[in-house]
């Protein structure tokens, strides 16, 4: 597993500039509140919409921005390694309800600088971003758990051999970044016909959602020398 890297102090004094892109209403707003009753950070800039935050964020200088993993429609993965790539803020965390392995992984892999799961608590996150701001790292205790078994462990292999050839395909496009209506566009199938797969493939791999069998089998392919097109 690559090494997590601590990131540096903070670059200015003052408020912490956050945003917080979330599709549910009621928790960016339970955070939101939270920020401002805790003290300390700025307005807190919050989206529903990924691709709005992205065109709003894309020339503005932030601190720290909070990504549901799980935004439909678009990809919190894809929008962490945009916000990442763009260089703009100084630490992306990943959101996420989901504390598997794989989702976890993918996340610090594609320059997440933490993990929070929203199982968490709110007073918990805060107080995790202000030890980041003077150099801590940022895991829920979940997550934490997550990363300590993966350096005493050794992986468990995904049982890939279980899934059929379309699944198979299905998964493989997916990995390459497609959303279901193009992989159904491409294989000239319905898209009912994907979601079963969908599925399918999780309850063989043993996985909770779409983006943790992705993970799982970016990872095997990376293990076997023939990585698949990092779309996402």
């Amino acid at each position: 597993m690559d090494q997590i890297k601590t990131p540096p102090g903070p670059s200015h004094s003052g408020p912490i500039r956050i945003a917080f892109i979330d599709d549910d209403e009621d928790v960016l707003r339970l955070v939101e509140a939270a920020l401002i009753r805790a003290g300390g950070f700025a307005q807190p800039l919050t989206f529903k919409d990924p691709k709005t935050a992205f065109r709003k964020l894309a020339r503005r200088e932030l601190d720290v921005a909070l990504v549901d993993l799980n935004i439909p429609g678009d990809s919190g993965i894809r929008m962490i390694r945009r916000l990442v790539e763009s260089r703009k803020v100084a630490y992306v965390i990943a959101f996420s309800a989901a504390n598997d392995e794989a989702s976890i992984l993918e996340a610090l892999r594609v320059g997440a600088k933490g993990y929070w799961d929203k199982a968490g608590g709110l007073d918990g996150l805060i107080e995790a971003m202000r030890k980041i701001w003077i150099g801590g790292a940022l895991l829920s205790p979940a997550a934490y758990q997550v990363i300590l078994s993966q350096v005493q462990s050794p992986p468990r292999a995904p049982k890939f051999q279980l899934l059929s050839r379309a699944e198979t395909t299905v998964l493989s496009l997916a990995a390459e970044g497609l959303s279901c209506a193009e992989i159904a566009s491409r294989l000239q199938i319905s898209i009912h016909t994907v979601y079963v797969h969908n599925k399918k493939i999780l309850k063989k791999l043993g996985v909770g959602d779409r983006l943790a069998a992705i993970a799982r089998f970016r990872d095997q392919a990376e293990r076997r020398g023939n990585p698949v097109s990092n779309a996402l």
